[in-house]
């Protein structure tokens, strides 16, 4: 490793800890408003489901073939999984959601870290960590570490934003930025905004080829 890559992992790490020293207090917050409905749901089931079992971990991959119904009108699978994961590991103590919400914003700090010095022109060190800092810190964002239901925010730009980082920097991949895209998807509707950036990028590299 170069000693300029050396000196960025240095200092995003190091913004990495400051920001998690920093939100390590929302680990304490008690469940929010839709946090107690999500906990419900990926347990016992939407209303109309009868026969979901609540012992059986797998009854949650059901959610990908679900329908909307009265009580849970959003289709994000892929945050119902994770919640079910967290549920078997944590039960009801709120602490480990709110951990494993942390640890997924400051994996987003880095995407975004990433993708600051992947667009902007060499020398953009700075500019990558004030955009990184700014992603961890803005209050806008630090929802996501207080609300377990915010995790869909957090999944989708971590898929998204994964799929877009591959495509500038290996175009004409498209098999694992497609996967990641769809992935993205599953977790939460807003996710659309990543597809176009990323089509023009791998098909525009499949065309100039």
């Amino acid at each position: 490793m170069d000693r300029s890559k050396t000196l960025d992992w240095l200092l995003v790490t190091l913004l990495l800890g400051l920001a998690g020293l920093f939100l390590s207090g929302l680990i304490a917050v008690d469940f929010l408003t839709d946090d107690f409905h999500m906990v419900r749901f990926v347990t016992y089931g939407p209303e109309s489901t009868a026969s979901f079992d609540p012992e059986d971990s797998t009854e949650v991959l059901r959610y990908f073939a679900m329908r909307a119904t009265d009580r849970f009108q959003l289709y994000r699978p892929l945050v119902a999984v994770s919640i079910r994961a967290s549920f078997d590991l944590h039960g009801l103590d709120p602490v480990g959601y709110h951990v494993e919400n942390l640890v997924l914003h400051l994996l987003g700090g880095l995407l975004v870290f990433g993708l600051g010095r992947s667009l902007v022109p060499e020398g953009s060190r700075l500019m990558a960590l004030a955009g990184a800092a700014l992603f961890l810190l803005h209050p806008l964002q630090i929802q996501v570490a207080a609300w377990t239901a915010a995790r869909s925010d957090s999944l989708a730009w971590l898929l998204g934003g994964a799929a877009l980082l591959w495509s500038l920097r290996r175009p004409g991949s498209f098999l694992g930025p497609m996967l990641l895209l769809t992935a993205s998807l599953f977790a939460k509707e807003s996710a659309l905004a990543f597809v176009p950036a990323v089509l023009l990028l791998e098909l525009g590299c499949w065309w100039l080829a």
